[in-house]
């Protein structure tokens, strides 16, 4: 697997997360 889609990946369930816990 490629580092980048890696980063991308987890860069996107990141900001998910504090999306979600901002908005709560």
């Amino acid at each position: 697997m490629p580092h980048r889609f890696v980063k991308v990946v987890l860069r996107s369930a990141c900001h998910k997360m504090l999306r979600n816990a901002t908005r709560h």
